[in-house]
């Protein structure tokens, strides 16, 4: 690598960061204690993948872990949108912001590794593939997971009931649901 395509990488790798000092809006929103995204992203992937190794159905778990990873990566820049803020402006206008983003950061990195990602990112947004499918379910677990965490200490309890709404809303894998169906009982939903 020559000198340029090292500073890309460490230009990408400080987006990356980035993530760690922006805060998820739906809890600073409703002034309850936040989370970074990165902290989010954290959990998503450990969710991610025990959903993947889990599944009954042969699961591309590299796939899944790659999609979560970067799932929310253009959030370093545009901030966490909460729903309202998403239904105001639209998810469409939202998506398009952020492939802005992606697309300029992925092409600081080598040839091969943008298209991958850019492909993966594109699978994840259009949610049909079971790898995309699985993440976003461990997404929505994953706030559902930090609801409970908040309940648990006294901080709220009302986040638990709107957060195990949406858990439901994704198209999940047939040989996943009853993982998840598991995991939120065990929350107490």
């Amino acid at each position: 690598m020559d000198n340029q395509e090292v500073r890309n990488l460490v230009n990408f790798i400080l987006a990356a960061g980035r993530l760690k000092r922006v805060e998820r809006a739906g809890w600073s929103i409703r002034h309850l204690p936040g989370e970074s995204v990165a902290d989010h992203t954290y959990r998503t992937c450990v969710l991610a993948l025990l959903l993947s190794q889990s599944a009954q159905v042969e699961t591309d778990t590299e796939k899944v872990l790659l999609m979560s990873l970067f799932h929310d990566l253009a959030e370093g820049y545009i901030g966490d949108w909460d729903l309202e803020t998403t239904k105001l402006v639209g998810k469409n206008k939202k998506h398009e912001i952020e492939k802005g983003v992606i697309e300029q950061l992925f092409a600081l990195l080598p040839e091969k590794l943008m298209m991958e990602y850019s492909g993966l990112w594109k699978e994840f947004l259009e949610g049909k593939s079971r790898e995309a499918k699985i993440v976003h379910v461990a997404d929505k677990l994953e706030a559902l997971v930090q609801a409970y965490e908040l309940e648990m200490f006294g901080v709220s309890g009302w986040a638990m009931e709107e957060f195990s709404q949406g858990v439901y809303t994704n198209d999940i894998p047939n040989d996943v649901v009853e993982l998840v169906r598991a995991i939120v009982g065990a929350l107490g939903r």
